[in-house]
């Protein structure tokens, strides 16, 4: 059974987050450093296709039950791992520049001053109209994938690659210290959220109906 892995440093500060199982804790043990969940295969892969040495492991219960993993990688390995990061984001927002000329939230197509969206920004109506028009967005990109697009390119770079921004996007949003940073951060998992709902042949109004049945 897949359960979360959460990645600290040293000092207790949370870097990251990915998905274990007992299989994967096992080998991770005997190998000494960390294998994930691959969740568009379902394989078992070194962490981020790299040799993630870790201090300790251990597998512990949440104050609710829940079962989860969590590692610590030394401080050593994490400015290590902090410089090649930085280096492969530099490189993914060089392509991206690249390919799109668009922000990833396509808010050119929400300008509130356009005559389709008058009605859009009425408060009493807003999210769920703003939510529709997004969905609708997504959807059309996803259609007629347009060149120059950033929704086009996560959609090109399929399944893998959409799942890989989502836990992104969560991470960063788990990691955010203030609250416009929150805010910004939780724009971004929404956003890549409906990308992977759109790619599933699902729909926001899924997740809902599923919310609305546990009340």
């Amino acid at each position: 059974m897949n359960t979360v892995l959460l990645i600290e440093n040293e000092q207790g500060e949370l870097l990251s987050a990915a998905i274990m199982n007992a299989k994967g804790f096992s080998k991770s043990r005997e190998n000494g450093y960390l294998w994930t969940t691959d969740l568009s295969t379902g394989r078992l892969l070194p962490l981020g296709n790299e040799t993630v040495p870790f201090v300790t492991l251990s597998e512990e219960t949440s104050c609710v039950g829940k079962r989860f993993y969590r590692a610590v990688i030394s401080t050593e390995f994490v400015n290590r791992l902090s410089t090649i990061c930085q280096k492969e984001a530099a490189e993914e927002r060089s392509e991206t520049e690249k390919k799109t000329g668009e922000n990833t939230l396509n808010i050119e197509d929400f300008a509130p001053n356009s005559p389709e969206n008058s009605d859009l920004y009425a408060e009493e109506h807003f999210p769920a109209r703003f939510l529709k028009s997004l969905a609708q967005v997504i959807h059309k990109r996803h259609t007629d994938m347009p060149e120059g697009s950033y929704t086009t390119h996560l959609f090109q770079k399929g399944e893998s690659k959409i799942r890989k921004k989502v836990g992104e996007e969560a991470v960063e949003l788990v990691l955010a210290s203030t609250p416009q940073d929150v805010i910004y951060e939780a724009a971004d998992l929404i956003y890549h959220m409906m990308v992977m709902l759109e790619n599933n042949g699902l729909s926001l109004g899924d997740v809902l109906r599923e919310l609305k049945g546990r009340e």
